[in-house]
């Protein structure tokens, strides 16, 4: 299965819009190149990281605040101005560019508890929302025999 169908198939198993749906597949595809599987062990999983990720954050919305007004778009990233928040390509490889700083910031903690930085704004926290989300990422890849 090639990467835009394995994304398509694991997009429908969300409960989105249609125009949501696709918008946030092809900005995963956007950045696909620079997925190597360092998130969660595979290529696959790491495509899959970003819908499971974007779709706790936003329900795939392209243009939500959340926090207050502090967290932007469809990964909920904070100090990001709108308009690179709220275009999901740009926001997709600022997410991916965040997620790789996060893995390295908290490197002493458990692969799977890497992104908590990310989750949180710190590695002391956010430890079970980054593991559950790579876990199901993980898992939705396995799942669909990639």
């Amino acid at each position: 299965m090639n990467l835009a169908r394995f994304l398509v198939a694991v997009s429908l198993l969300f409960p989105a819009r249609p125009q949501d749906r696709a918008e946030v597949v092809r900005a995963v595809l956007a950045v696909s190149e620079d997925l190597d599987g360092s998130l969660t062990g595979s290529r696959a999983g790491d495509a899959a990281l970003l819908l499971v990720w974007s779709f706790a954050e936003s329900d795939w919305r392209a243009c939500v605040a959340g926090d207050g007004g502090r967290s932007l778009g469809a990964f909920q990233l904070q100090m990001l101005d709108e308009k690179r928040a709220c275009d999901v390509p740009t926001a997709a490889a600022e997410w991916l560019r965040r997620a790789r700083r996060s893995e390295g910031v908290c490197a002493v903690l458990p692969p799977d508890e890497r992104l908590a930085g990310l989750a949180s704004g710190a590695c002391d926290r956010g430890r079970e929302l980054a593991r559950r989300r790579v876990t199901e990422a993980r898992a939705l890849a396995g799942a669909l025999a990639w």
